[in-house]
C-alpha cells in the first residue's frame, strides 16, 4: 500500500515514461523533505544499509537526465542535488546557467534567482551545455 505521496511521486515517474522502483521512490521521497541541494555525502548517510550506494547513484544520474535533480558542483569538488520538479522548490532555474552562492563558513548552499551575469556568447566552433557560476562568500547568518 503506497501513500498519498509515493502516489504521486509513481505518477510523476511514469508521466516521465521512468520505470518504478522502491530505490527511484525512496530518493524522490528523501528530496521533497528538502528544499536545498544536497550533497552526495548526506545523501549516502541517508540510505546507508536500506539501498545500496550504486542503486542511488543510478537513480540520481536518471533523473538529472529527465529533468527532475539538478547536479550542482560546489567549491570542494563535491556535487550537490537539488529537486527541480517540485511545487516545493522556490527556484527558477535555468537549466543550461546557473549561479550559487556558498557561504565559506556554514557550506549553505543558495541558488541566485536574479541573473549576476550576462550569457556567454561562445565561439562558433564550440557550443556549451552548462555554465556553472560560484560565488563564495559569507552568508547573512553567519556575518551578524
Amino acid at each position: 500500500m503506497y501513500t498519498k505521496e509515493e502516489h504521486s511521486i509513481i505518477a510523476t515517474l511514469k508521466n516521465l515514461g521512468i520505470h518504478i522502483t522502491r530505490c527511484r521512490i525512496a530518493v524522490l521521497k528523501m528530496f521533497n523533505l528538502h528544499k536545498e541541494a544536497l550533497p552526495t555525502s548526506y545523501i549516502n548517510k541517508y540510505f546507508f544499509g536500506t539501498i545500496d550506494r550504486i542503486s542511488v547513484y543510478r537513480a540520481l544520474k536518471l533523473f538529472i537526465r529527465k529533468g527532475i535533480l539538478l547536479s550542482i558542483p560546489n567549491n570542494e569538488g563535491e556535487i550537490r542535488y537539488l529537486l527541480i520538479q517540485n511545487n516545493n522548490t522556490d527556484y527558477a532555474i535555468n537549466k543550461t546557467q546557473v549561479a550559487y552562492f556558498v557561504c565559506t563558513s556554514c557550506n549553505q548552499m543558495k541558488i541566485l534567482n536574479e541573473p549576476v551575469f550576462q550569457q556567454f556568447k561562445m565561439p562558433d566552433n564550440l557550443k556549451a551545455n552548462q555554465c556553472y557560476f560560484l560565488i563564495e562568500g559569507i552568508c547573512k547568518s553567519c556575518d551578524g
